[in-house]
């Protein structure tokens, strides 16, 4: 696996003394473990709803009218599982951020099949190779679970710096869902059964293991929310089907510099 990636240092939420589930390097592995089989995997295993849920990301920001040529970042973009519903806006550029070696081949290899300006930057979200004050929108799909409370808090900071003044951004996230029946359920689902799927299809039952593990760990967008208001943005917090995902989006205030 290459490591020329940007790798995010011990103060940004991580202890230098000890390894962490959060370190780019444990993340960025992890994915290119399941990039042979993440794509069919993600589908099955939430019995569709992984892509409801990046629809729904993609029209919190997307709902109402905007420029009329758009420069899109899509942070922890994984494959570009979120591109059919991004292609659908009016865009001039779309630029996909992943830590994955394997998922940005794989990004790579989709992006020809689209007629839109598609670059794939494998580097990380939280570095400075990433342009500021370029971006019209900012999306993400299922990659804040794989960051600490300490990186997320960078990554709200950098999400204002990427933004234009009156841009917009949306994250969704699987959560920890609310309610003792559903919640409890739920986690089991995503601690055990997933790891059983993911070796049925051939895929590597330790790493897909570890999605419930972030997921249990996450709990929800709610946090981040808060810590996007904190860096001068606008946020709002809303939860998908009864809590098992949930959505922040917003703006960047018009008159920010």
């Amino acid at each position: 696996m290459s490591t020329n990636h940007n790798k995010v240092p011990a103060s940004h939420g991580q202890n230098p003394g000890k390894p962490s589930l959060h370190d780019p390097d444990f993340v960025a592995g992890l994915f290119d473990r399941m990039a042979s089989t993440y794509g069919v995997l993600n589908y099955i295993t939430s019995f569709g709803f992984s892509e409801r849920w990046r629809k729904q990301c993609v029209h919190a920001v997307s709902a109402e009218p905007g420029p009329e040529s758009l420069v899109v970042y899509d942070l922890m973009s994984g494959m570009g599982e979120a591109w059919p519903s991004l292609l659908g806006l009016p865009l001039h550029k779309l630029k996909a951020v992943d830590l994955s070696e394997g998922m940005c081949i794989k990004a790579r290899e989709h992006a020809r099949r689209y007629a839109a300006s598609i670059e794939v930057l494998q580097s990380d979200a939280l570095g400075d190779s990433i342009p500021s004050g370029q971006a019209d929108l900012v999306i993400s799909c299922f990659g804040l679970k794989t960051l600490s409370q300490g990186q997320r808090d960078v990554l709200a900071r950098k999400v204002f710096d990427y933004l234009k003044p009156g841009g917009k951004f949306s994250f969704v996230e699987i959560s920890s869902a609310r309610g003792w029946w559903l919640g409890g359920l739920y986690r089991f689902y995503l601690k055990r059964i997933i790891p059983v799927l993911g070796r049925l299809f051939g895929g590597d039952t330790g790493a897909y293991g570890m999605l419930g593990v972030y997921t249990v760990s996450f709990g929800n967008c709610k946090d981040f929310a808060e810590a996007l208001r904190k860096h001068g943005l606008e946020a709002n917090f809303g939860e998908l089907f009864f809590g098992c995902a949930s959505l922040v989006s917003g703006r960047k205030p018009a008159s920010s510099s």
